[in-house]
């Protein structure tokens, strides 16, 4: 029943966000806007209600001390969790159809209100998703340790990291996840181990031949499953890092558009904490408005001014472009400069930026079209001149003619793999 305590606590802190917005609506809405937000503001304090109802029943069946015999004694099975891909609720069970129904008048005022082109960010401080499956299993076995690290300062720059890759998870249960992983890593190094234990790698067909288990071979074999250990670890560890340079591309990709169309509303005298609401609700800069929608939570739920949102911002976005941008914005609002200005020489600079990493990349696609024409062509064919006029000659190499034929064949498999692999990395996000 704790679970279902903490989920009921969580899903009433988000109904309370949700009110906050729509109350910040109701403030500029129309006359039939507000018939809508005053529709779903009342849902929203019955869904509060029947949440809190829920609560005496769930503490009742906690393993406390056991209070004396009632008339009505209070049950678990009068309760029932509700679980849908948005929120989770224990609610009374009678209580449960009236639920529904204040869920479904909100989830409508907001569609509404989305037709008819009302900007809306529902706050939320966390973004974090509920675990399940192996990050569920992963936060069972290891959590305590997990927690037990954290609290003796460890993994302080994967903290960073992930905070900065917007993965949605939180910090100790990615460390669960990594610990887990490790440990199953080792037992999958174990198979690959036995594996090889049996068979052994030759270059002649059929490839994989079995071969006799000796003492020498068990001691020569036995770093497997730590090097499969270590893979996993090193696996999750930089992850997040990964993701992170991937989300920092795309951002950049989208900053140079996104500061021209900032500036042509910050030209019309617009508030400045609504030009992030614009760009935030954009669809035309997925992950550009992620960061935004962290701008404006930091406003609404914590309290921030713009100023102390764009700087904490600033510090946690994985791209260096933007928080620069941030960095900078903030420093002009604080010394009361002009806005329009500001983002119209730094959408110049940005789009120079652009330009630059796309000329060079064309260079790059050249450079690389030559080794490939020298090295996965001309090479080969050079070679296998080469084998026949030796072959010709009666000149013994050692292996078989289709073996030979079959490394080369594989040779250039691997360097086309090579090849598409390093122009994938330089080539700039589409």
């Amino acid at each position: 029943m704790i679970a279902e305590l903490r989920a009921n606590i969580t899903q009433g802190f988000s109904i309370l966000r949700t009110l906050q917005t729509f109350f910040r609506l109701r403030e500029q809405a129309d006359m039939t806007q507000r018939k809508l937000l005053d529709q779903s503001i009342e849902a929203s304090h019955l869904q509060l209600q029947l949440l809190i109802k829920a609560i005496p029943s769930l503490l009742a069946e906690l393993p406390t001390a056991k209070p004396l015999p009632s008339e009505k004694p209070l049950s678990a099975s009068a309760v029932q969790t509700i679980e849908t891909a948005t929120q989770r609720a224990t609610i009374k069970v009678e209580d449960i159809e009236r639920y529904h129904q204040a869920v479904q008048i909100n989830e409508d005022t907001l569609n509404r209100l989305k037709k008819a082109g009302v900007p809306i960010v529902l706050p939320s401080p966390l973004n974090y998703e509920r675990s399940r499956g192996y990050l569920k299993f992963s936060q069972q076995l290891f959590g305590n340790m997990a927690r037990s690290l954290i609290g003796k300062g460890y993994y302080r720059i994967l903290a960073i990291n992930l905070r900065k890759s917007n993965m949605g998870i939180l910090f100790e249960n990615y460390i669960s996840l990594l610990m887990f992983t490790t440990f199953l890593s080792f037992f999958i190094g174990i198979g690959v181990y036995v594996f090889f234990l049996f068979i052994t790698f030759t270059l002649s067909p059929p490839f994989l031949v079995s071969t006799n288990v000796t003492l020498v071979r068990i001691f020569a074999l036995s770093w497997i499953p730590f090097l499969c250990s270590l893979l996993g670890y090193l696996a999750v560890l930089y992850y997040p890092t990964t993701e992170q340079g991937g989300i920092s591309a795309q951002i950049e990709r989208e900053l140079p558009f996104a500061v021209i169309h900032m500036s042509a509303i910050s030209g019309s005298g617009i508030e400045p904490s609504n030009i992030f609401k614009i760009i935030a609700e954009s669809k035309e800069y997925p992950a550009l408005s992620k960061e935004m929608r962290k701008i404006i939570n930091q406003m609404n739920v914590y309290g921030y001014d713009l100023v102390g949102s764009l700087n904490v911002v600033a510090q946690n976005t994985p791209s260096q472009k933007l928080s620069d941008l941030l960095a900078g914005l903030s420093s002009t609002i604080t010394s009361g400069g002009e806005l329009s200005n500001f983002f119209s020489k730094r959408a110049d600079t940005l789009l120079l930026d652009y330009r630059l990493e796309r000329e060079k990349f064309t260079k790059t696609a050249e450079t690389f079209m030559d080794l490939y024409i020298t090295l996965v062509i001309a090479a080969p064919m050079i070679l296998l001149l080469v084998i026949i006029m030796l072959q010709l000659s009666n000149f013994d190499f050692g292996i078989s003619p289709g073996l030979l034929t079959f490394l080369i064949i594989g040779m250039i498999a691997i360097l086309n793999i090579v090849f598409l692999s390093l122009l994938q990395l330089k080539q700039p996000v589409n």
